[in-house]
């Protein structure tokens, strides 16, 4: 099933407004507001919605198919990909964008598009037109982290739709879709054309997240003192800064939106842990151990499944010939302690002792591996 995530503007209100030209007055005080500024279940905004569904459910078959850049670009990737299309509306932290959302769900479902809109997930805070700071530092980030979640971080079957919405995030959606090899289509406002721009490798530097992983990540939070932090590792911020990964604002630095979404896409590609530089090197030099990390202990979902408690000992392996690894989950981070080819002996004498976590933290180091290298 595909996923078309779309990102919704004002055009249907627009267009409407024409139809019904009583609402400009209501239309006008809502216009610039955040999504925090008022109450979507209040009457005013309930009469408006109602009012502007009903426009739109009065119009013949033509006009609905025009009423809107989101219905028409939705219809002709249903025309192109059949049904089995799977409809995510993202809507920028304002009332109208919001409120387009919610109409055009309701509408689009009863013309059988499997659509979903949650108020509190796909409102994207901070996406706001009129101020540019709030957008990069909360707004490109927060559009990001939803696009992560609604693609499970697996780009297959996404389709980015970008012919309504805020026009400000055409270019980062053009980046994620393209870095991650996801389908990306418009409609050009004076053609009814399905227009699709095709995956273009782009060579990332990887290199820098992996050297400096430490300092973006103190990055991503948020530098209140930039030019405090920068005196005081001048050389390894200005090799970051060169890279494009930095954006500032008077004192304050924070992870740009681009070098936002390479992160996202370098930490999809690694598998981050901890271990002791014994276990490290048993790990390093072995092919199957390697592996073992790499195709499926880095898997979330295999390693709960494949993971069992034994006396207070996490081990991950399925099979008796498995390779068996004990790990513990902390604050976010995992921790191997001990890794066998196989059920043996050792295994066995293993589970028998008590889990030290406290000494097996301070003896651990932090560990990357390439998932699927």
């Amino acid at each position: 099933m595909k996923k078309i995530i779309t990102t919704v503007g004002t055009s249907l209100v627009t267009n409407l407004k024409s139809d019904k030209p009583t609402l400009c007055n209501n239309l006008l005080s809502l216009e610039g507001k955040t999504s925090n500024d008022f109450d979507f279940n209040k009457d005013k905004v309930v009469h408006l919605k109602k009012t502007l569904l009903d426009a739109l459910i009065e119009k013949d078959d033509f006009s609905f198919f025009k009423a809107s850049a989101e219905i028409e670009s939705l219809f002709k990737i249903k025309e192109k990909y059949g049904d089995g299309l799977e409809v995510y509306l993202i809507a920028s932290d304002s009332i109208l964008s919001p409120l387009c959302a919610e109409i055009l769900k309701e509408v689009l479902q009863k013309k059988e598009f499997t659509i979903n809109f949650n108020r509190n997930l796909d409102i994207i805070k901070g996406l706001l037109v009129n101020n540019r700071a709030t957008f990069i530092r909360d707004g490109l980030s927060n559009l990001i982290n939803r696009i992560s979640v609604i693609s499970n971080d697996y780009f297959d079957n996404i389709i980015f739709n970008i012919t309504g919405g805020y026009k400000g995030v055409i270019p980062y959606l053009t980046i994620i879709s393209m870095i991650n090899s996801a389908g990306l289509c418009y409609i050009y406002e004076k053609s009814s054309e399905l227009i699709e721009i095709p995956s273009l490798p782009i060579k990332i530097n990887f290199d820098i997240f992996k050297k400096y992983s430490e300092y973006i990540e103190i990055l991503k939070n948020g530098i209140k003192n930039y030019h405090r932090e920068k005196n005081s590792n001048y050389q390894i911020w200005e090799e970051i800064e060169n890279n494009g990964l930095v954006e500032t604002a008077d004192t304050i630095a924070i992870l740009s939106p681009v070098g936002n979404i390479f992160y996202q896409k370098y930490k999809n590609l690694i598998f981050s842990f901890y271990a002791p530089d014994d276990i490290w090197a048993d790990i390093e030099s072995s092919k199957i151990f390697l592996n073992t990390i790499k195709n499926r202990f880095s898997n979330n979902n295999l390693r709960k499944h494949q993971s069992e408690e034994k006396n207070k000992h996490i081990c991950f392996g399925e099979g008796r010939g498995d390779v068996r690894v004990f790990y513990f989950e902390e604050s976010g981070n995992i921790y191997i302690y001990k890794i066998y080819p196989e059920h043996n002996d050792d295994y066995e004498d293993l589970i028998r002792t008590t889990l030290n976590k406290v000494k097996i933290k301070s003896i651990s180091k932090k560990r990357e591996v390439q998932i699927g290298g």
